[in-house]
């Protein structure tokens, strides 16, 4: 399998997981980054999706652009609803 055909199935593996997350009964849940970074998902307003881009809004407003590799999990924010 060539390297760029492997980045594109795991880049919709972890694309289809966060379209799950976002749909049907959302929860809130933070991402956590392959660089340690995480970012909290408290709506489904906060967080766009496409296959090549994750774009997810912070507390002050600003779009964070993350590609979908660098995603290593999600996780729900205990106590919250969405």
């Amino acid at each position: 399998m060539t390297g760029q055909k492997h980045r594109k199935i795991l880049n919709l593996v972890n694309v289809d997981e966060l379209q799950k997350l976002t749909s049907n009964g959302f929860k809130p849940f933070t991402l956590h980054l392959s660089d340690g970074r995480s970012f909290q998902v408290p709506h489904p307003d906060f967080i766009a999706l496409s296959r090549r881009v994750v774009v997810v809004i912070d507390a002050e407003g600003l779009p964070n652009l993350i590609d979908p590799l660098q995603v290593v999990s999600a996780r729900p924010n205990i106590g919250e609803r969405g």
